[in-house]
């Protein structure tokens, strides 16, 4: 019976998951800078759920497992509703960063490649921090939290399970969420490899040092970024773009 428990939130998770990832194929190649800001949001929350609810779900499903309730399909949705709800928060943030960097590389195309070089280095280096190891580790082995969550007894609690430990993934991933800027916030392919990363830091066994070597390779493309304006479609295209008008 825990067993399938356990299946049944992983496999809410993964549907939520599966159906962002379809809702994004559909929309396509649109610039999401483009979008109006409800719409950017909504697609950054969309984007955020295929992309982290994956990663999300055994933690989920080991909490709702510790949980003594009638309803746990309700349980991991309202976990999974206060989870996504800190990261579309987060999409307000990145409106407003997506609009600076589109009015910089509109001003001068020049710009682009040292907006590429500082986002892949603010990247690269918050890999290696303290701060990164110490959210990566909650994300990782959260089992005093998953007891501390499991001692909650609000109406609210699968919420704020939710929220608390999307909070400290927010801190753990933000600087991955940046890189996409570089990629392109609709660039799929770019979203296909953070959700890869993303999934290996929490989820494999060498997580913490696969976590140093993703930075590793985020100040390496700072650098040949300097040499091959391709590794930063999403700048480097939009001021080609605006160039050509």
């Amino acid at each position: 019976m825990t067993f399938s428990r356990q299946i049944s939130t992983t496999t809410i998770m993964l549907m939520i998951a599966a159906t962002s990832w379809s809702a994004l194929l559909l929309q396509g190649q649109m610039m999401a800078t483009e979008m109006p800001f409800i719409g950017f949001v909504g697609m950054w929350a969309i984007m955020m759920a295929a992309m982290m609810l994956p990663s999300f779900a055994p933690i989920a499903s080991r909490y709702i497992n510790m949980i003594e309730s009638q309803r746990r399909s309700l349980g991991t949705g309202s976990v999974a509703v206060g989870y996504i709800g800190v990261w579309s928060i987060t999409g307000v943030l990145a409106y407003l960063i997506a609009e600076v960097l589109q009015s910089l590389t509109r001003q001068s195309s020049q710009i682009a490649i040292p907006l590429a070089v500082s986002i892949y280095a603010i990247g690269g280096i918050y890999q290696l921090t303290l701060l990164k190891d110490r959210c990566l580790t909650k994300c990782r082995t959260p089992f005093a939290q998953l007891l501390e969550y499991a001692s909650w007894k609000d109406r609210w609690r699968h919420f704020r399970v939710g929220v608390h430990h999307g909070a400290y993934c927010a801190g753990c991933c933000w600087s991955l969420m940046l890189v996409m800027f570089a990629f392109g916030t609709m660039n799929v392919g770019g979203m296909v490899a953070i959700a890869i990363v993303v999934a290996a830091e929490k989820l494999w066994t060498q997580g913490r040092w696969f976590s140093y070597a993703v930075g590793a390779v985020c100040l390496i493309l700072a650098v040949a970024v300097i040499w091959f304006p391709q590794l930063a479609p999403g700048l480097t295209s939009s001021a080609e773009m605006m160039n050509i008008r």
